[in-house]
């Protein structure tokens, strides 16, 4: 390697001044280019980069929790709303409301509501229930199902408002 050192030393001092001068500034320049684009640039870009993505995400979670609060509001306004109306008032309209006849209601002295219903599918059953205990404040207490050879299902259940 000392051999190729000395050949470009040799090869350096037999340049005139000017090219030298040249070549020194071509090297520079050259230098420069280098750093400017392979590290500053890159750098920068990286830098914008995660700029943005930092605040779409902080928008993104602001919205999110904007959305949680209100959707969780309106929860709360609905079965505070629903609370001051009857426990049977209340099943009876959401049943309806998912296409399901309530073939008896057998009112408990406890405050609990037992309800029979025949020949009901069991997604509108259950999200039947899933509405009342999301939006209404209204537990199950007690569940029986008889599936039927129809796919759909006979169903016991005994409900009971949640205590606030």
């Amino acid at each position: 390697m000392s051999a190729r050192r000395i050949d470009m030393t040799s090869w350096w001092r037999g340049r005139t001044g000017r090219e030298q001068g040249l070549l020194a500034g071509l090297a520079l320049v050259l230098g420069v280019l280098v750093l400017w684009y392979g590290i500053i640039a890159p750098a920068l870009d990286w830098r914008d980069t995660s700029r943005a993505r930092y605040e779409a995400s902080a928008e993104r979670y602001l919205h999110v929790t904007s959305e949680l609060a209100r959707i969780e509001g309106s929860a709360e306004t609905r079965a505070v709303q629903t609370y001051d109306r009857p426990l049977r008032t209340v099943a009876g309209e959401r049943a309806a409301a998912h296409g399901l006849a309530i073939s008896r209601v057998l009112p408990d002295g406890d405050g609990q509501l037992n309800l029979w219903i025949e020949a009901a599918p069991a997604g509108s059953l259950t999200d039947w229930l899933s509405d009342l205990d999301r939006n209404h404040a209204v537990r199950v207490e007690r569940l029986t199902l008889d599936r039927r050879a129809d796919r759909l299902v006979n169903a016991q259940i005994v409900l009971r408002r949640e205590v606030r």
